[in-house]
């Protein structure tokens, strides 16, 4: 029985089934799927660029998550929306180069200032790039980065991809890209080094010139054409003052006149410029016609003939005007009550008045009106009694006394300069483009009461500020109704 049972355990052997899909394998099969889905397989012709369009074109972008095993990636494609001239699909021709070699051989996009750090160390106008979902995983082995850069190779052979691929690779600050494309017979490899410091012989036009025709297999190459570009940076100007003076942010208290009320503060609470970049470049010479190597060099920054000059700005600066606004729309998120607000008001005595006085107000001969004074309250509200009747004189304008002379002076002083900036043509297009907002008439009742409601909300209690103002607003509003008196345009 014992050998019985011992041939029978050496006849049994184990089976592995080759069928079952690794991860290795879902996600090759994956990518691919994605490259279906974005019909990146169909994208084989493009018309040439035109001048500009890598900076002054629409950039679109899709996004799709990959998993390999437990690890998160996204895929993003990047690609420049075409024009209606060239949104027509070129004739196929049979197996031609990847146009993403075209791009970078083109001369009408060499910089392009506002893009994709790959559109501008490149110049292509799509592609893809893999890196890690999460801000602090990174790629840092060898062994990950090959791994990866196989998965995409046999993606884009299974489905004839021509659009580069890239993979991200290091910390994301870092900005450091390996890529592959392949078609039409030709492999072209996106390769990057970096260096703490550059090597002496890589410092100036002669060395990197030596450098790219060394990976070059003919004994003899023709000149290049090469393109040049300095970038100065500056970062500190603390010499310099902000030419703008910082607006006010105290509250405007009771010494307020027409003119305070009547217009938002404007500016900046501090510098929004974090950087000036000066660019000179000098496009598409021959190597041969300028000297610069480690002796001598023909580049002087004062003799280039082209300069540009770009400006980065901080993402969300602080301003006074966007800081009123803000706090002004947010009324509309507000549910509060009347009496929660300023409490229980007491009743007029005189509210309950007889009809017949009543019409022979209405039919009496109009008269100049005169401000009714702020109701009284049993405690003081949140605005100051004078201040209040200050507001009302500016939302009613004609109960108002005559101004002083200097007040006077200083409003004509604003609507001449106000005049003189809708001369500028630049205020002309700004007319233009905001001529389709909806907004009451300027200088309107409205529009006097939309801005005192937004100094009183910023700078005299807010919420409860408003409240106050608004009801006697209504309440005058009902005294020159009652009173047959027209309201002020």
């Amino acid at each position: 029985m014992r050998r019985m049972s011992s041939e029978e355990d050496q006849d049994v052997f184990e089976i592995t089934d080759f069928t079952t899909a690794s991860e290795w394998e879902r996600f090759i099969s994956k990518i691919e799927e994605v490259f279906h889905e974005w019909k990146l397989p169909q994208h084989n012709t493009a018309p040439p660029l035109k001048k500009g369009e890598l900076s002054e074109g629409v950039w679109l972008e899709k996004r799709e998550q990959l998993m390999f095993a437990s690890f998160q990636f996204e895929a993003v494609h990047h690609c420049l929306k075409p024009s209606d001239a060239s949104a027509a699909p070129l004739p196929d021709e049979g197996e031609s180069l990847p146009f993403c070699l075209t791009d970078m051989m083109s001369r009408e996009n060499d910089f392009p200032p506002e893009a994709h750090c790959l559109v501008r160390w490149y110049g292509i106008r799509e592609f893809v790039v893999i890196h890690p979902a999460k801000v602090n995983d990174a790629i840092m082995t060898e062994d990950r980065t090959k791994m990866l850069l196989s998965s995409i190779g046999i993606a884009i052979n299974n489905t004839n991809c021509q659009v580069p691929v890239f993979v991200q690779l290091q910390q994301m600050r870092q900005k450091y890209f390996m890529g592959v494309c392949e078609g039409g017979g030709v492999r072209c490899c996106f390769d990057m080094v970096h260096l703490h410091r550059p090597f002496p012989q890589l410092r100036h036009t002669q060395g990197l010139l030596q450098l790219f025709k060394g990976k070059m297999a003919p004994s003899q190459v023709p000149p290049a054409t090469v393109s040049i570009r300095f970038t100065y940076v500056l970062q500190d100007w603390s010499p310099c003052s902000w030419p703008q003076p910082p607006p006010e942010l105290d509250e405007l208290g009771e010494d307020i006149r027409p003119t305070d009320i009547g217009r938002l503060p404007c500016g900046a609470l501090e510098d929004p410029v974090l950087e000036f970049h000066l660019s000179v470049t000098w496009p598409c010479f021959f190597e041969n016609t300028i000297i610069d190597n480690d002796v001598h060099s023909d580049l002087n920054p004062v003799h280039s003939p082209k300069w540009s000059m770009r400006m980065k700005t901080s993402e969300k600066p602080l301003c006074c005007m966007a800081d009123y606004l803000k706090e002004f729309s947010s009324l509309l998120q507000s549910f509060y009550s009347e009496n929660q607000l300023l409490g229980n008001t007491p009743p007029d005595d005189n509210e309950m008045t007889n009809v017949t006085s009543a019409l022979d107000r209405l039919a009496a001969p109009s008269v100049l009106p005169t401000l009714r004074r702020p109701t009284e309250r049993p405690e003081q509200g949140v605005i100051g009694e004078e201040v209040l009747i200050r507001i009302l004189q500016y939302i009613f304008p004609d109960s108002a006394p005559t101004p002083a002379e200097s007040d006077a002076d200083e409003w004509k002083d604003s609507v001449n300069s106000m005049g003189s900036l809708h001369n500028r043509a630049a205020f002309a297009r700004i007319q233009e483009h905001v001529r389709s907002f909806k907004s009451a008439p300027e200088g309107s009742l409205t529009w006097r009461l939309a801005l005192a409601t937004c100094h009183v909300h910023h700078s005299y209690g807010g919420l409860a500020a408003v409240a106050q103002l608004w009801q006697d607003f209504l309440l005058e509003m009902r005294h020159r109704w009652e009173h047959n008196y027209t309201l002020p345009w």
